[in-house]
């Protein structure tokens, strides 16, 4: 589970979404945020990648966009507006402002929540793989293993053709 789905280790989440779908066990699953594994032997896991999941933008037709940036000022930039963020299971921006565990189901979960916030500061890499023709022989690749049609290690040599031949 990523990071984006945080908010599913809370009692209203899950109680919400077994009302929601008609599923009373939905509220007793137990998930747990986890970093992406290492793919590499010797490689550590713990190290976050990516960038924000969330973005704001204001309207260029928005009737008011001083209000509309004093708000999204207040939300992304300030204590008060940081603890709504964190409230929300999203990783607030400001250090000093630690993630809404209160509602968390169990001790477990709220440790590996803990741990997400000092990974952040050590992210690396890009969410999107930054050229068109290596994203969609990744994409392929990862198709054609799932449903056997090329072993892996093939598969990894067609990514990696693609790669040098990026540049």
């Amino acid at each position: 589970m990523g990071s984006w789905q945080n908010s599913y280790t809370t009692h209203t989440s899950l109680e919400g979404m077994s009302k929601e779908y008609g599923d009373a066990k939905i509220k007793d699953f137990i998930l747990v945020p986890s970093f992406f594994p290492a793919v590499e032997d010797g490689a550590q896991t713990g190290a976050m990648f990516g960038g924000p999941d969330i973005g704001f933008a204001i309207s260029a037709k928005a009737k008011n966009p001083d209000a509309a940036w004093a708000f999204v000022n207040w939300l992304t930039a300030t204590e008060t507006g940081q603890k709504v963020i964190a409230k929300t299971m999203q990783q607030p921006s400001l250090k000093s402002v630690p993630l809404d565990t209160s509602d968390v189901v169990t001790p477990e979960q709220k440790a590996a929540l803990e741990k997400q916030g000092p990974a952040l500061g050590n992210m690396i890499g890009a969410r999107e793989v930054p050229n068109a023709d290596v994203a969609t022989a990744l994409g392929l690749a990862l198709q054609e293993v799932a449903s056997g049609q090329v072993s892996p290690a093939d598969a990894a040599k067609a990514v990696e053709e693609a790669i040098q031949s990026a540049g």
